[in-house]
């Protein structure tokens, strides 16, 4: 069968605007920038451990910062991510695994386990993350944590200790390096005013 030029012209069109589509629906994505927090830099305390078992648990958090998102608050009401740019984890995995190797570092108590692990434990260090992310003050920006935690009793299932902890952390500069940078920073600080919160109430 034979076509008139007319047809296969016809034909080409079309398929070429299919193709446009195609590359309409499925546009090709940037690759995203990964960071990761790096580890804790808190010293050993060098006292003998104490005979107690904690057990340190993911925050719970808000479905917006509680993701891989490296989340930043331009005004008082907006919240967006830093393009191309995500944690390697979720952030209620990076603070949990931050602070057991922050306790860990301090070595004040006897064990340190994590909720991802099916092990008993005496206490139970969790709460809930209300904040992490950058905001701006004066048009400067910072780095946010503001956490209500809980020490959770877990012989008799209850509430022993909470309290608030709120930490501000400037930016040098707005890259997303120099925020996670700053992130890492407050989450050194809240770790160890933590550790020091755990041990002054189980002495």
């Amino acid at each position: 069968m034979k076509y008139s030029s007319s047809t296969m012209k016809l034909c080409l069109i079309a398929i070429l605007s299919m193709a446009v589509s195609a590359c309409a629906v499925f546009p090709e994505r940037e690759p995203r920038s990964i960071y990761h927090l790096p580890v804790s830099e808190l010293a050993g305390s060098g006292e003998t451990p104490r005979n107690v078992t904690l057990r340190i648990s993911r925050p719970s958090v808000d479905d917006i910062q509680g993701g891989v998102r490296i989340i930043v608050s331009p005004d008082a009401i907006t919240l967006q991510g830093y393009r191309q740019a995500q944690w390697n984890a979720p952030v209620p995995v990076l603070l949990r695994d931050h602070l057991i190797d922050a306790f860990r570092s301090d070595g004040r108590f006897k064990s340190i386990v994590s909720d991802r692990e099916s092990l008993r434990a005496d206490l139970e260090l969790g709460g809930h993350l209300r904040a992490y992310r950058v905001e701006y003050e004066n048009g400067l920006p910072y780095v946010k944590v503001l956490f209500d935690a809980n020490l959770i009793d877990l012989a008799e299932n209850r509430v022993i200790r909470s309290r608030r902890f709120h930490i501000n952390e400037a930016l040098a500069a707005e890259p997303v390096e120099e925020a996670v940078r700053a992130f890492w920073r407050a989450t050194e600080t809240l770790s160890r005013e933590l550790v020091a919160w755990l041990v002054a109430d189980t002495g």
